[in-house]
């Protein structure tokens, strides 16, 4: 069987399934738990497992002030174009909401902070 990714051991088969790509096998390791899934093709004769592409899949990324990381709010945001448009430096508008100026410059753009109109 395949070594777990995790911890090196050893792993048995607790499933299988067929599918018109090949096998897909469920695999437990016998010294950490961890649960893994693989697939062999049978386009070219050969077995070939290994864990599929994307088993692993991240959430996407939170927008605006839901981001727990977000300095600033939707508010903020609209504050911030409307005094750009009205010829205030960006220099300044960085310091008083405590961005960069790069930053400044990407939300006036519409590089950043795309959601809020």
């Amino acid at each position: 069987m395949l070594p777990c990714q995790w911890c090196n051991g050893t792993t048995r088969v607790i499933n299988t399934e067929l599918h018109p790509e090949g096998q897909r096998r469920w695999l437990r390791c016998q010294n950490c738990g961890q649960l893994t899934r693989s697939i062999e093709t049978y386009e070219s004769g050969r077995r070939m497992p290994g864990p599929l592409p994307g088993v692993r899949r991240r959430r996407p990324a939170r927008q605006g002030a839901s981001n727990g990381r977000s300095v600033l709010t939707d508010a903020d945001i609209r504050r911030l174009r409307e005094q750009a448009a009205a010829g205030t430096p960006r220099a300044v508008l960085a310091k008083r909401y405590g961005v960069t100026p790069n930053h400044v410059t990407r939300i006036v753009r519409r590089r950043a902070w795309r959601h809020v109109a």
